[in-house]
């Protein structure tokens, strides 16, 4: 009898120990509904739970576990864990908020929660990896700092914001909760093409640098993938000056299957931080209290605090001239941006004292900031400045290799004489600001913060108020406006408090007034004042030709003459207004004889305003036509936006002796500026096969996949040699007559047999 209640007893604990053991693991069999046992299955039996047993608002009870899953799965409604838990990795989880229970994050595991009360009733949260997050879509950084790190772990350990435990902000309603560890390798860079050969993982807050660059792959990365959530700076020199290019993955990993040329097999640089979502409002100095989730100080002695972002600043040469400033930047919390040089123009006043107006010295603190692998904004000028003294520092910035990625300006309408004109109508000023901004953005092509500005002091409160109704909206509305911070005079007539500390009318309306996000795209991957296509401008002066043309000073020759700026230097075509100068419908097309044989490979225009929508970029082919030639397209541009006023496009090489853009549609219903076409490519002699020369070897398959490419040929080969088409000798395994392709990128390469033969070959 005994041994019969033992027996039972064992087999109890048995059956518990594998009810326990046991998980619903997510299979998504069905459709993404998280509520939906048939999505489910036991990893055990494969049994289906009962109906029923995962519901909104139930306590669930189970052990579930959603892993590598590609589809994001969804629950509607409250997920009430009970005494039950769930395991996410390498998976996405939109919900409305927890109940109870444990919630464990792993690698990849992303959990955003929609609810104004995401954690109910004590839900432990557990994360293990800093890839992964979870992020509350309306429930704020500073709400989960006071309310709820209670309930948060990291590895099992209590949660300690900044520590081991990052509050970052998701815009100004939202927070991204996730764990802070040095383990966390978000960047996984590879020495070949299409995230292809030798890899290394490369970890965040650190500064990777020539021969610390892991797995030897100094100089040899050609592609990479950046995980969500992250920012990544890359650059040529090891200090993280020179060529060098700065990457976002805000919302979705970022997958670079092909460095621009100018990076490939150069880089010694690599700084990766955490992304931080802040919106386009924001404030300068000190206020508070404007619904902002940014701010700057005119310095760089700010600190970004648990609900808001501080971008800091180089006021003028003090502030970024040595080591200790660069120290300074890198330990910022939350700065993904560094300033400098407030209003340098003014050699007697801000940033341009003791010889921060000298653009040379500028220059060489912006050269100094680049080693703080953050994201580079310009000097911030006075208005009337902003196309003068910030032009020159563009010039010689990017002649030096010195990176911007935005462009800050200021504006009051000083231009209009506001201490005279006191009383303009709020929609005149408004105009300027508008046409103001528009000419900043053609000029340089880049984003823009606003980093001071209003109606002007000088003017009442009622025409800043009237004003500023009219600018937000609109600031709101612009892609290329990515951040701006209105300036409260200390004349009082746009505070945004009174004496008392009571909300003006500005104020109230600056608070109240809804922002969007500052970078909305998923990813960003942007260009920025370099050249990095490393190709020289081949249709530099050469001969334009056009359909058409506005007037004799706005021929089509002046769309190659280098001037990208000056409004007198623009192709202007009047394709819309019938009763004007040289009226001709569209299709449009403008030809550049480019005097020569040059293989190219990209393009770029640079328009005055409203960006060309629709056109075809188009080159010679001399074999069309039974020899006689015609024109064949190489790429197509459909649905350009208004405001991209800078459209750069690359395109597998191709060889020619013209080139063409044909234009079907425009933004513009009346006209079209073109200040600059640029084509970037190299003499075709460079590398090429002789025609006289007999071909006593071949290549094949030609074009040539990921696989090999064999030559055949009766001689004996001594020695085989790659070189792109720029001329550079690239390493790729070589085994008798067998080269084996992978690891290039796509496009024209050369073999150089026994040191005498050249055979042209295309990697697809």
């Amino acid at each position: 009898m005994k041994k019969k209640i033992h027996f039972i007893v064992i087999a109890f604990l048995l059956l518990g120990f594998i009810s326990k053991a046991q998980t619903i693991v997510w299979t998504g069999t069905t459709d993404n509904d998280f509520f939906n046992e048939a999505n489910w299955k036991n990893s055990l039996t494969n049994q289906i739970p009962n109906t029923d047993a995962i519901n909104p608002g139930m306590d669930i009870n189970l052990a579930l576990q959603i892993s590598n899953v590609s589809a994001k799965v969804n629950a509607v409604g409250i997920i009430q864990l009970g005494t039950g838990s769930l395991s996410i990795e390498f998976a996405n989880l939109s919900a409305e908020s927890f109940s109870g229970g444990n919630v464990t994050i792993n690698e990849e595991g992303y959990v955003d929660l929609s609810s104004t009360l995401p954690f109910a009733n004590a839900v432990q949260v557990n994360l293990t990896s800093g890839i992964g997050w979870m992020r509350t879509l309306n429930y704020s950084a500073k709400t989960v700092f006071l309310n709820n790190l209670a309930q948060i772990k990291v590895n099992g350990n209590p949660a300690v914001y900044k520590t081991n435990l990052r509050l970052d902000n998701y815009y100004f309603k939202g927070c991204v909760i996730r764990a802070d560890l040095a383990s966390t390798n978000p960047l996984l860079v590879y020495d070949g093409g299409n995230l292809q050969d030798t890899s290394a993982s490369i970890a965040v807050n650190k500064i990777h640098s020539g021969a610390t660059i892991a797995n030897g792959l100094d100089n040899k990365i050609m592609s990479f993938v950046l995980k969500k959530g992250f920012m990544a700076t890359v650059a040529i020199e090891n200090d993280g000056t020179g060529k060098s290019k700065n990457y976002i993955a805000s919302e979705s990993d970022l997958l670079i299957n092909t460095l621009p040329k100018a990076l490939q097999n150069s880089i010694s640089f690599i700084r990766v931080v955490p992304w931080n979502w802040v919106s386009k409002k924001g404030v300068a100095g000190t206020v508070v209290g404007l619904n902002e989730d940014w701010y700057y100080r005119w310095s760089n002695a700010g600190e970004s605090g648990v609900d808001r972002e501080y971008a800091p600043m180089s006021f003028g040469l003090g502030g970024g001239n040595d080591a200790g400033d660069i120290i300074l930047y890198q330990g910022k919390y939350k700065a993904t941006h560094v300033m400098g040089f407030n209003e340098p123009d003014n050699c007697n006043g801000q940033g341009g004292v003791n010889g921060g107006c000298i653009i040379d010295n500028a220059v060489g603190v912006y050269k100094n900031l680049m080693k703080t692998g953050l994201r580079m904004v310009s000097p911030s000028c006075t208005e009337g400045e902003a196309t003068k003294w910030l032009k020159d520092f563009h010039i010689k910035a990017t002649a030096q290799n010195v990176r911007i990625d935005v462009i800050a300006v200021h504006w009051y309408d000083w231009g209009n004489n506001p201490a005279v004109n006191k009383t303009p109508t709020p929609e005149e000023v408004f105009n300027r600001f508008k046409n103001y901004l528009t000419n900043i953005h053609n000029l340089y092509g880049l984003p823009i913060w606003i980093t001071e500005f209003n109606a002007n002091p000088n003017r009442s409160g009622a025409i800043n108020l009237a004003f500023m109704k009219l600018a937000l909206p609109y600031l709101e509305s612009l892609d290329y406006i990515e951040r701006y911070a209105w300036f409260q005079p200390s004349s009082g007539v746009a505070n945004y408090y009174d004496a008392n500390g009571n909300y003006t009318d500005v104020g109230v309306y600056y608070k109240d007034s809804i922002t969007s996000p500052a970078i909305p795209e998923v990813t960003v991957n942007a260009n920025n004042n370099l050249n990095l296509v490393s190709y020289p401008n081949v249709a530099l002066n050469k001969i334009a030709t056009a359909n058409s043309f506005y007037s004799s000073s706005t021929l089509p020759s002046k769309a190659v003459d280098g001037d990208l700026t000056s409004a007198t230097s623009q192709w202007f075509l009047n394709f819309g207004v019938p009763n004007d100068l040289s009226y001709t419908p569209l299709p449009a097309w403008i030809e550049v004889d480019l005097q020569g044989s040059f293989t190219i490979e990209s393009f770029k225009t640079v328009e005055a305003s409203n960006a060309m929508k629709d056109f075809n970029f188009e080159v010679w082919e001399s074999s069309l036509n039974s020899g006689a030639g015609g024109w064949t397209n190489v790429t197509t541009v459909t649905g350009n936006p208004a405001s991209s006023f800078t459209t750069i496009k690359t395109f597998s090489p191709v060889t020619t002796t013209k080139v063409r853009l044909n234009i079907t549609a425009h933004n513009s219903t009346t006209y079209l500026r073109l200040f600059e076409l640029e084509v970037f490519g190299i003499p075709s002699e460079t590398l090429t096969v002789k025609k006289y020369e007999k071909q006593l070897f071949s290549a094949y398959p030609n074009p040539v996949n990921n696989g090999i490419l064999t030559i055949s040929g009766n001689q004996e080969i001594d020695s085989v040699e790659v070189f792109d088409i720029r001329g550079n000798k690239v390493n790729t395994p070589i085994e008798k007559r067998r080269i084996s392709v992978g690891n290039l990128s796509s496009g024209v390469y050369f073999l150089k047999i026994n040191k005498q033969h050249t055979i042209k070959f295309i990697k697809e």
